[in-house]
């Protein structure tokens, strides 16, 4: 313990060097900022109940009874799940759940829940279950999904930072180097997301294999020049 005539001076000093970890955060926070990638949507508006009430349905061990709309639907579908985990997919929320009836593990749109509640205990719980692995293993939509080689063939100067700064993958090599454009070849998932980042970068990015995953991007790229030849 320190004698009453230091406790002043003590809690001075205190005082002054929160004062100055204070105005460094501040400063930091100022002079720090977050650039997404990608362009950002709003939020989609979400009862905030609905994730109090997930929450405790998977700390408790307690299954759910919802009244879910599928995107396109005009009536919502009636669903008994066991909550898994939840994960934010840019600024939406997503319910990961094993449904009941078929036992077979889903994934639900936060904001297209319409009614919520808790019901009885979870039999035959997967304690194991770890929700990032199994979007990285299963969830194709997005991020997730099984590994696949890709060879592609990328413009020299505007696809720089793809051969030699932000890889595809760790085990990214190149294949062959010619004055404009190298080959490079990767090890990705198969998901939905690289399917974007490929249109997102078409034109400077050509995909030689899989011939599968090359002809699912001409098709798309088809269905976007019928769409952009219309009328106006």
């Amino acid at each position: 313990m320190l004698p009453p005539s230091m406790h002043h001076e003590v809690s001075a000093l205190i005082s002054t060097a929160n004062i100055e970890s204070d105005r460094k955060q501040r400063l930091w926070r100022e002079r720090f900022a977050y650039a997404p990638m990608e362009f950002q949507l709003l939020p989609a508006e979400i009862n905030n109940e609905h994730i109090n009430i997930i929450e405790r349905a998977i700390l408790d061990k307690l299954t759910l009874t919802m009244s879910y709309r599928k995107r396109g639907a005009q009536t919502p579908s009636q669903y008994d799940v066991t909550p898994l985990g939840v994960t934010l997919h840019g600024n939406s929320f997503y319910l990961l759940a094993k449904r009941n009836d078929i036992d077979e593990h889903r994934t639900f749109a936060v904001h297209r829940i319409e009614s919520l509640k808790t019901s009885f205990s979870a039999l035959n719980y997967e304690n194991e279950f770890d929700t990032g692995t199994w979007i990285e293993n299963n969830w194709n939509y997005f991020s997730g999904g099984n590994l696949m080689d890709v060879v592609l063939r990328v413009e020299n100067y505007s696809g720089e930072h793809i051969l030699f700064e932000t890889k595809l993958s760790d085990c990214q090599t190149i294949v062959e180097e010619q004055e404009d454009y190298t080959v490079i070849r990767a090890n990705v998932r198969d998901c939905n997301g690289f399917e974007w980042w490929l249109l997102k970068h078409i034109n400077i990015v050509e995909v030689l294999e899989p011939q599968a995953l090359r002809q699912k991007l001409l098709s798309k790229i088809n269905a976007a020049q019928t769409l952009y030849s219309g009328a106006c």
